[in-house]
């Protein structure tokens, strides 16, 4: 449950929930994150939260995020995308050399 005088804004996995909160706080915003009672494909589910009167910021950062504005700190390429990429080239140059 948040704290009093917090909304929940993001619902998503944990380590997601902590990049959102360094994004919050990078804007000056102090967010919470807590626990839900739901399992989120084995990485466990969040809430993130925040005050009540930081919420239309917290929601122009979420927007600019779901808009590719801005990027979440600590967000990388999964590798598995970097090998399906390459694998991908490697056909290409095979169907190409033919």
């Amino acid at each position: 449950m948040l704290p009093k005088g917090y909304r929940g804004l993001i619902v998503c996995d944990t380590r997601r929930a902590a990049q959102w909160r360094k994004a919050f706080r990078a804007a000056g915003i102090e967010a919470v994150i807590v626990e839900t009672e739901v399992d989120e494909a084995d990485g466990g589910a969040a809430k993130v939260g925040v005050p009540e009167r930081t919420l239309i910021d917290a929601n122009a950062i979420v927007t600019a995020v779901n808009q590719g504005k801005q990027s979440l700190p600590g967000l990388t390429i999964p590798w598995q995308a970097i090998v399906a990429g390459v694998l991908v080239i490697a056909v290409l140059a095979a169907f190409v050399a033919r």
